[in-house]
């Protein structure tokens, strides 16, 4: 059984057997680079070696703050070799979140990704930290107020005492246990400051097996792209532990700027992130085709309408007829392998969308075009998935799997219940954790079916309450979300008569529209304040409006544009991985809100700004 086995455990093993096998590839100046087992088994040591000349020893805590890089890796297996946690940092964590990760921790050691870190560092306090140690030290020479050394300085310090002790390292990891606590997690802090999961090996391990390894198709080595910072439990499984534990190769790009380019390069065949990123990605295909000639854009509604009879057919579970099945493999091969390839996505087998919901139409999308996404219920307090679509012809919006070995059951509050070996015991700091039969609170309300299949709803806390009747207010945004022109959207009203909506527009996709009709700008600021873009986005307000009312919710009576992107940097507005932070929007907003209600009770003439649905 994996889960009995150390992931530590699992590394040695996949470096004594595959030494010479191609463990992950990281961009260089361009240019792919190799890094098999044994290198990597190398340099995990080195490092190891000298985090312990250090001080680090068991049970410590090391934070690392930096982007996707080889080092991350190395320093990651590094730590848990030496039986300390890890406790990743998200890069855009300002220095507030970062001050309160480091205390709530307790990390002695913090690994900078460079200079900018170190300046986070610097304003958060380096509290109990006893070592900095970064990465590309460039620029770091003039901080005299903290002991910090070079990587490679640590590096050689472990080479020169894996000179004196030859194979000292690898005793010391082998006395690593499957229930050691290997990292602490921390929830993205979309609701409040974000929470440290401790997880042990066993923890991580089963809840990948469950899921993911349980959902493969096949036995091949996958391809993965690094495109989420490792600090997320999903991306440390998928780009970390995925290839110790099945052979993968992981892909890191040169930075988060250049990610979509290397998944074009790489053509990965398993992906996991939020539905965001699948939405904007069908938003400009929308909008391409709008601008694409007439011929084109016939070609492709033929070819759509070819693939929905077909898929459909599937989803129904009806085997479709040989010549539907044949006019679907023309329309696969004509108009939906050109738009897979454009995106890098042509070998994809399956993509699993977590940390938001999933909205129908977006994956109704995708799976016409060819390509899978499984809706997923991911938490950092479970190690990751929960529950998901595990039958390949489910169609989308349908109820979620839970997996073997997860207990669900409802409070009589509706909120949602969860007890299993996956599951988390403590939080690091204060905060609720399992009680003594073991059932994990999770703070999201959800309707469980008589078959155990899952719906979850939304937080218990953004259920809003609107002209007495309760309305969820993510059930209202996936419906908003799901314009091609808007990429994010926030509803409010709890407490009022009306729903209204805070939008951030779709830049890529509203651009290209403006362009195709001689509009300028300059900057978001620009874009938003024009007087057809404002109309445009009106309209798509009000064809939404007949897609809630078809959902039984209530039409979106007023919207305003965020005056800007919505930034993780920001720290108030969305997450690292942009997840909204809906509480914290609403009071930074509430001047913006009172002013869209007290317009829309003005009636048609305050319409001017593009501020009613």
């Amino acid at each position: 059984m994996l889960a009995a086995t150390p992931l530590v455990r699992h590394f040695l093993d996949r470096t004594h057997g595959s030494g010479g096998d191609v463990a992950f590839r990281y961009k260089d100046l361009g240019i792919w680079q190799d890094v098999t087992w044994s290198v990597y088994r190398r340099c995990v040591e080195r490092f190891a070696l000298g985090l312990s000349a250090l001080g680090v020893k068991r049970g410590d805590r090391v934070a690392i703050m930096a982007d996707v890089r080889p080092e991350w890796l190395y320093a990651d297996v590094a730590v848990q070799s030496l039986g300390a946690l890890t406790v990743g940092v998200y890069p855009t964590a300002p220095p507030a979140e970062l001050a309160h990760v480091l205390a709530d921790s307790g990390s002695r050691a913090f690994i900078a990704g460079d200079q900018e870190a170190v300046d986070h560092l610097a304003e958060a306090g380096y509290g109990a930290l006893e070592h900095v140690v970064v990465i590309d030290a460039r620029g770091v020479e003039g901080y005299e107020d903290v002991c910090i050394s070079s990587y490679a300085d640590v590096e050689n310090v472990g080479d020169a005492a894996a000179n004196r002790d030859g194979t000292g390292w690898e005793q010391i990891a082998s006395q690593a246990g499957p229930d050691d606590a290997v990292g602490v997690f921390y929830t993205v802090g979309s609701t409040g400051p974000p929470k440290g999961v401790v997880l042990s090996s066993r923890n991580l391990v089963l809840s990948w097996a469950a899921s993911v390894t349980s959902a493969r198709s096949s036995m091949r080595a996958e391809r993965t792209v690094s495109h989420l910072p490792l600090a997320y439990v999903a991306e440390r499984q998928l780009i970390v532990h995925d290839p110790i534990l099945h052979g993968s190769i992981a892909h890191l790009p040169e930075d988060a700027e250049t990610a979509r380019q290397a998944i074009i390069e790489v053509r990965p065949t398993l992906a996991i992130g939020p539905p965001g990123e699948w939405a904007a990605a069908a938003r400009q295909v929308a909008v391409g085709m709008e601008r694409s000639g007439r011929l084109e854009r016939a070609v492709y509604r033929l070819g759509m309408r070819a693939r929905r009879r077909d898929v459909n057919r599937r989803w129904h579970g009806a085997n479709p007829s040989p010549p539907s099945r044949l006019a679907s493999w023309a329309a696969y091969w004509v108009v939906c392998r050109p738009v897979l390839d454009k995106f890098g996505y042509s070998r994809l087998d399956r993509v699993f969308a977590v940390g938001a919901p999933l909205p129908t139409e977006v994956a109704e999308r995708w799976e016409l075009w060819g390509v899978r996404l499984v809706e997923a219920y991911l938490l950092t307090e479970a190690a990751g998935i929960v529950a998901l679509q595990r039958s390949p012809t489910s169609p989308p919006g349908a109820p979620l799997d839970v997996l073997a070995g997860i207990e669900a059951r409802a409070a009589p509050d509706g909120e949602l219940l969860l007890r299993g070996p996956n599951l988390f015991e403590a939080y690091r700091g204060p905060g609720r954790a399992v009680d003594e039969e073991g059932w994990f609170a999770t703070g999201d309300e959800a309707e469980l079916m008589a078959d155990g299949c899952l719906r979850v709803r939304d937080r218990k806390g953004d259920v809003m309450e609107i002209g007495g009747h309760r309305v969820s207010a993510n059930d209202v945004e996936v419906v908003l979300r799901s314009s091609p022109f808007i990429r994010e959207a926030v509803a409010c009203g709890d407490g009022r008569d009306q729903v209204s909506a805070l939008v951030e527009v779709d830049v890529r996709a509203t651009a290209e529209w403006a362009r195709g009709r001689g509009i300028t700008f300059s900057s978001y600021g620009g874009l938003v304040a024009n007087a057809s873009v404002q109309q445009l986005v009106g309209e798509e307000i009000v064809r939404l409006n007949t897609v809630l009312a078809e959902r039984a919710l209530p039409p979106v009576a007023a919207h305003r544009p965020f005056p800007h992107q919505l930034d993780p940097a920001a720290g108030d507005e969305v997450t690292a991985t942009r997840t909204i932070k809906r509480h914290s929007i609403t009071r930074k907003y509430m001047a913006l809100i009172d002013d869209m209600y007290a317009t829309a009770a003005a009636g048609p003439a305050g319409r001017a700004g593009g501020g009613r649905g």
